[in-house]
């Protein structure tokens, strides 16, 4: 079974794939080639005893010669079709003619001339089949006129005792010429209808191909599509809980950079007075050196970035070569497409983010609409931070603020006192001090100002459950000072209106301006226990007179 196989491969090569009908052609003719080749090699071993014996050594030569040229002809590559063709062409009209020639109409020479037309026709089309038909006919016609008129001998005419008549030869070929032509008919209809179908066959596979290349690309479209939907939900997330504005706008180009595998992206944003556009994020080792060294463009000059802020819209450059607005970046050679987007927050500019690639047409509309989401969530993120910056420095004053309150309200408060309090801002959780393991110190806190101590000593060494104990006692202590020094405060606030309230009764019961001053000396005084209290009223044209009580 191996071994016929293998036969079988020798004479009939393999067919991969046809794609034309000539394709085809060449394969059978191979096919054919080879076939014959064998066949006349064993055709010639067979006949060749036979030869010798006659001693006919011409024909012996001549039918070796024949075989040597079929075998060139077949396994020689370079040989063209149209030689091959030819050749095989005339070793079946030379077979046949030489049969008819020996045996006349009795002989296989029709059958060798009927595969002559039916061979022409599939390798060469229907009109050399037809011409082949022509032919074949007109040499039996010519070889049954010659041996009709005894111009060719016929020896098995006479040992057989046939008439050698022309009606019989003319018979014989009008016979063959119609079974010529059925089959030539036959053939090349199925040569026809087998290269439509190929033809059909191709197309389908064609279009077949076609649609799966479409299919793959939208579907890689598709894929790029979700990765940047899911690029964008993870930058939402990161916009929301970031609050530093050059953290979170790293954090952003960053992202876009190795969710979009993009050669480079970066976040300008819009100076004070609106001239500039000043790089505040980059990626990669680029976006460091321009940060550096202070990149700006100018609001509507000679760059994508410059034209898309003072415009107010979207501008993609797919072949920056060709690009008539762009500035020519030095730190960013490879460039070969890049789309500008503004930052818009309403109808404020805040600023512009450029993204870019190294490949040309890399970016299309569904591009833009997607980028130009983040663009505007991104706008919302740095108003937001800036929100929470400005609502931190304002808590930041008011904290400060009133720690100075914190600090003069205590200061006031221990005025006067031999040692006092030490005022000063310390952290709230300020940890006790150990020293020498049996003295603790431990600070009183007040919203972040320190407004004394507690000093302790004791006769074993002090460890950190008793350090953290103190540290309580001290935070109680904190809010009980406080609530005693503000109780204090609003008695002397209260004192203070009694006193006002006072002055204002006197004055509304006398008209007499001496009577009014003396009365509100005297209430000051009596209020505030004063050694001296002493009203001055000036006057333009006379010095002022004291009014005072002693």
């Amino acid at each position: 079974m191996k071994l016929w196989e293998r036969l079988l491969g020798f004479i009939s090569p393999p067919i991969s794939r046809e794609t034309t009908l000539q394709d085809v052609r060449e394969y059978l003719l191979d096919a054919v080639l080879r076939a014959a080749s064998i066949l006349g090699i064993v055709a010639l071993l067979v006949n060749l005893p036979s030869l010798i014996a006659r001693q006919a050594w011409g024909l012996i030569a001549l039918y070796a010669l024949f075989e040597a040229w079929l075998l060139g002809t077949t396994f020689f590559r370079q040989t063209t079709y149209g030689l091959r063709v030819g050749t095989l062409l005339a070793a079946l009209y030379f077979i046949g003619t030489t049969s008819t020639l020996q045996y006349a109409t009795i002989g296989d020479g029709r059958m060798w001339l009927v595969g002559l037309v039916i061979l022409s026709a599939v390798f060469l089309g229907l009109r050399a089949g037809l011409v082949a038909a022509l032919l074949t006919t007109s040499t039996m016609l010519l070889i049954g006129w010659l041996m009709s008129a005894d111009v060719v001998p016929v020896p098995i005419f006479e040992t057989l005792g046939l008439p050698g008549n022309f009606s019989t030869w003319l018979n014989t070929s009008a016979a063959f010429l119609i079974i010529s032509l059925v089959l030539l008919i036959a053939v090349t209809t199925l040569i026809s209808n087998a290269n439509q179908a190929a033809e059909e066959r191709q197309r389908l596979l064609s279009d077949l191909e076609k649609e799966h290349a479409e299919t793959k690309q939208r579907t890689r479209q598709l894929e790029r599509r979700q990765e940047q939907l899911y690029t964008a939900a993870e930058i939402s997330g990161v916009l929301g809980r970031v609050y530093d504005l050059d953290a979170l706008l790293q954090s952003v180009v960053d992202l876009l950079t190795a969710r979009f595998n993009l050669y480079y992206s970066g976040v300008f944003l819009v100076d004070e007075q609106g001239l500039y556009a000043t790089l505040q994020a980059g990626s990669g080792e680029a976006g460091r050196k321009m940060r550096e060294a202070g990149h700006r463009l100018a609001i509507g000059g000679t760059s994508m970035i410059g034209w898309c802020i003072a415009h107010r819209e979207a501008r993609i450059a797919l072949d920056t070569g060709k690009e008539a607005i762009r500035f020519e970046n030095p730190y960013l050679p490879l460039t070969r497409s890049e789309l500008a987007l503004p930052i818009m927050l309403g109808n404020d500019v805040l600023g512009a983010l450029t993204i870019q690639s190294t490949a040309p047409n890399a970016f299309d509309e569904a591009d833009i609409a997607i980028l130009q989401g983040i663009a505007n969530s991104l706008a919302t993120a740095i108003q937001n931070v800036r929100l929470v910056q400005r609502l931190q420095q304002s808590l930041d004053e008011v904290q400060r603020l009133n720690q100075q309150y914190l600090i003069n309200a205590w200061q006031q408060e221990t005025a006067g006192q031999e040692e006092g309090f030490l005022l000063e801002v310390e952290n709230p959780a300020a940890p006790a001090v150990l020293a020498e393991d049996r003295t603790l110190e431990v600070p009183i806190v007040l919203r972040g100002v320190q407004i004394g101590a507690i000093h302790l000593e004791g006769a074993q060494p002090w460890d950190e459950q008793d350090a953290e104990f103190a540290r309580g006692i001290a935070a109680q202590a904190a809010q009980a000072l406080e609530n005693a020094r503000l109780v204090q405060e609003t008695l002397r606030q209260a004192r203070r209106e009694r006193v006002a309230t006072a002055i204002a009764e006197q004055a509304r019961s006398s008209l007499d301006l001496e009577t009014i001053l003396r009365s509100s000396v005297q209430e000051i005084q009596k209020a505030l226990r004063l050694q001296r209290v002493q009203i001055r009223l000036s006057q333009e044209d006379t010095p002022p007179e004291p009014h005072q009580n002693a």
